[in-house]
């Protein structure tokens, strides 16, 4: 009974087959590489745009400090930027008509508009997909403008009120301080006069007056410092984009000779593995 080959010989017929179908495998090699050169002219590069923009928020005032809200869920901001009916209206800011009517850069910008969850419970993580640079970073800025004129409409009102409310509030503190400076020179005139001891009752309705208008004062000031916290840009914001829209030099498709020389290997490895096939096959 013959002997089973050994590892060693097993690799060295391997290679005597491999140098046998060397023109073989050269073909397949050089047909690969056409392969990838006729996919170059076929395949039109693309350019991924990306940007982080963070939700806005809200602020009003607490027992203890400031209590602060964001405008929309960051899930919520998320699933609602990948809606089919987000993109379109990002297609309608655009210019572009709708998917599936034959327009190339329509069906790729809503195809790969995308918003994914950032680590911060309030960063939103956009991109979008162009067959130029400018197209990307259009496109990805339109969708933002949509997503922001949403949140605008949550924003607005509420910050206005509050504004509304601060100068309503130091309209108030300013009525008050008046009128505590006109019953503080009644006092004063009152007591500067001869025979002042029959005004008593006069200084006494003026100073309880007085003492409440005061107190007045005090809460309205309290009023207008925590109006006037709460609309600092740090405690209250639409939402803004971090950053400028990053779009890379380089198309994220193949190059050329990327598709050429990645044809070539695959066409040579494709090569030798069929007549590695094919000898075995024959024996």
């Amino acid at each position: 009974m013959p002997k089973l080959p050994t590892a060693a010989n097993q690799i060295l017929t391997s290679f005597r087959t491999l140098a046998a179908s060397l023109k073989l495998i050269v073909a397949i090699g050089v047909f690969g590489a056409l392969v990838g050169f006729l996919a170059s002219h076929f395949l039109q590069p693309r350019w991924v745009a990306k940007m982080t923009i963070q939700i806005g928020q809200l602020s009003s005032p607490a027992q203890i400090g400031v209590a602060s809200r964001l405008i929309e869920n960051q899930l919520t901001a998320a699933d609602r930027y990948n809606l089919a009916a987000s993109r379109l209206k990002v297609l309608s800011v655009l210019g572009l008509p709708v998917p599936d009517s034959g327009n190339r850069e329509a069906n790729l910008v809503f195809d790969t508009l995308r918003a994914s969850t950032g680590k911060s419970p309030d960063l939103l993580s956009l991109q979008v997909s162009g067959y130029s640079r400018d197209q990307a970073a259009a496109a990805l800025n339109a969708s933002f403008q949509v997503l922001k004129a949403e949140h605008i409409k949550l924003f607005e009102p509420t910050f206005n009120r509050m504004k509304s409310d601060l100068e309503n509030a130091t309209t108030r503190l300013a009525a008050a301080e008046r009128e505590y400076a006109r019953s503080y020179e009644t006092l004063k005139s009152g007591a500067s006069q001869p025979g002042a001891g029959g005004n008593a009752a006069r200084d006494i309705l003026v100073t309880n007056m007085a003492t409440l208008i005061n107190a007045q004062i005090v809460q309205l000031k309290q009023q207008v410092l925590e109006t006037q916290e709460v609309l600092e840009p740090t405690r209250s914001y639409p939402t803004r984009a971090i950053g400028d829209v990053f779009v890379p030099e380089h198309p994220s498709t193949p190059s050329p000779t990327m598709l050429i020389v990645s044809g070539a290997l695959l066409g040579l490895l494709g090569g030798a593995v069929f007549a590695l096939l094919r000898k075995s096959i024959r024996n």
